[in-house]
């Protein structure tokens, strides 16, 4: 990989920046620079057509995605790992790169471009289809290969075509160091964690400045419990660097995911004060990283998390970030009286801080005090407005209080500040319909279950929104898939007995009007007289 140049990442930082601000056709001029320093830089070309597809210039959209056919990708991570407009800030660009195709339909980068706008609104096997087409045209196109391998290891239903797709594209370029890191890194998503390491090994001796090959070995050293390598490697992949110093897009991403590896090396090696320090900027960076991760919501794996915190406080009992972090992780747990009374401590320690009293309104409202909750987080917010969890959080406050346009306010902060955070864009979804806003909340929705396809609560919802757009077998469909996953949920029994009634199936209809009554007496105050 060509070291990438600082006066070119420079550049389509500053294009970017002109796109915050809506001009389009500024932008443009910046990205013309970055490609005319380096003729080669793909980010480039592929960012620029972006652009001209939303300025309805069609024949430079297909220029730039015909020249990204030519270029030489062996260095093509040197800006950072390529990235496009999303569809999901510019809706426009979806019909606008459906129209390239039309006029276009054999152009291979043309379908990369429509894969990754269907991915940014994670229709993941729209995206894969988009991909299919493009490497049937240049099947020898290692960069295209490894594209699709990307968005299947996205979608977990295809991590093992991922990790088949990637070993192609190394077939197809073997000297390419940055491909032997992104196989790495497809390894370890298959937990195939010593095959990761001989990748990664072999890539970063070709490729020694790619940053994110040293988190991905990290994280591969991690799990194999070399947490003094990790470490070494973790420290790498945050150093200051010229080109990773530009905030470009997923920037934060890619540097939260670093922080919370080595977090879990930090303890790994004994250091706890480090680690939170580490789990810090990890959660500032991407809100989805905890003390303890337990996909079965395991209470041993909470109580473990516990007991480490608390043999660190008995030395340092005024590290508040400790407190915290227990009094989350007793919340996470269910042991919401404990966890209040460590994040009070918490806020007395460092009333400065804005986490923990986004925590503490979470407990609150756990607890029903929805009210006291909101004051919470608006404290929070006050302190730190780019906490997207805060905001969702308080959404969700407010559409108890029956304040269902503060809390689509609010649902909406959160997910422009974290894209991929399904449960912000449900409870949006929700709020919506209950508004009137069908149309609205059934995009939110779909967006919510293209991230969590089996997300009980967002299919009951969206089942909800179904029925009054008159889709009784859509609704029907999802009301069925969210009681089967999560069959406590009253209110998705109410829907579907709606639905069957407007279906004619009244015995269907009493049978879940029964269980509903069953599951939540309070939803039907007559029954109780």
């Amino acid at each position: 990989m060509r070291r990438g140049k600082v006066a070119v990442m420079a550049a389509m930082a500053a294009g970017r920046k002109r796109v915050d601000v809506g001009d389009i056709r500024g932008a443009v001029k910046f990205f013309d620079r970055a490609a005319a320093v380096d003729a080669d830089c793909a980010q480039a070309y592929l960012y620029r057509a972006g652009l001209k597809l939303l300025l309805n210039d069609y024949d430079g959209a297909l220029a730039d995605f015909y020249a990204l056919s030519t270029l030489n990708h062996s260095f093509l991570p040197a800006y950072r790992d390529l990235t496009t407009l999303s569809a999901e800030e510019f809706p426009a660009l979806r019909a606008a790169s459906q129209e390239a195709l039309r006029r276009a339909p054999n152009c291979a980068w043309a379908w990369l471009f429509h894969a990754f706008t269907m991915r940014s609104l994670m229709k993941y096997e729209e995206a894969v289809g988009d991909l299919d087409r493009a490497v049937a045209l240049e099947p020898r196109s290692a960069a295209l290969w490894a594209m699709r391998s990307r968005v299947k290891l996205t979608n977990r239903q295809e991590l093992y075509a991922g990790v088949h797709d990637m070993e192609q594209a190394v077939a197809l370029a073997p000297t390419h160091g940055w491909l032997w890191c992104w196989l790495g890194e497809a390894l370890r998503h298959r937990g195939r964690f010593k095959e990761a390491l001989k990748a990664l090994d072999r890539g970063l001796a070709m490729e020694p400045r790619y940053l994110r090959g040293w988190a991905w070995r990290g994280g591969v050293e991690v799990a194999l419990g070399d947490f003094h390598g990790a470490r070494r490697d973790l420290d790498r992949s945050l150093a200051w660097d010229p080109i990773y110093s530009y905030d470009f897009e997923y920037t934060y991403d890619q540097k939260s995911w670093a922080y919370n590896q080595r977090q879990l090396a930090d303890r790994g090696l004994g250091d706890v004060r480090r680690a939170l320090l580490d789990l810090d900027r990890a959660h500032r960076y991407g809100p989805r990283y905890e003390w303890v991760y337990s996909a079965t919501r395991d209470s041993r794996d909470y109580a473990r998390g516990v007991a480490e915190l608390d043999a660190y406080i008995k030395s340092n009992p005024k590290n508040w970030r400790a407190w915290a972090w227990r009094g989350w992780t007793l919340h996470r747990s269910g042991r919401d009286a404990e966890a209040l009374e460590s994040l009070t401590r918490t806020v007395r320690l460092a009333p400065k801080a804005a986490r923990p009293r986004a925590w503490r309104g979470a407990v609150l409202t756990s607890l029903g005090e929805d009210a006291r909750a909101v004051e919470d987080f608006s404290a929070s917010l006050k302190r730190d407005p780019s906490y997207a969890n805060a905001w969702g959080w308080r959404a969700q406050a407010r559409r108890r209080l029956g304040d269902r346009r503060g809390a689509v306010a609010d649902f909406g902060a959160a997910v422009r500040l974290d894209h991929r955070s399904a449960w912000a864009l449900a409870g949006r979804g929700e709020a919506k319909c209950g508004l009137g806003d069908l149309s609205g909340s059934l995009a939110d929705l779909d967006r919510a279950l293209g991230i969590l396809p089996d997300y009980p609560e967002a299919l009951g919802w969206r089942a909800e929104t179904r029925r009054r757009l008159d889709d009784p077998a859509g609704a029907l469909a999802d009301a069925d898939r969210a009681l089967k996953a999560k069959p406590e949920l009253a209110l998705v029994y109410v829907t579907r007995s709606l639905v069957k009634r407007a279906l004619k199936d009244y015995s269907g209809q009493l049978k879940d009007l029964r269980r509903a009554r069953r599951l939540a007496p309070e939803l039907f105050p007559e029954s109780a007289r």
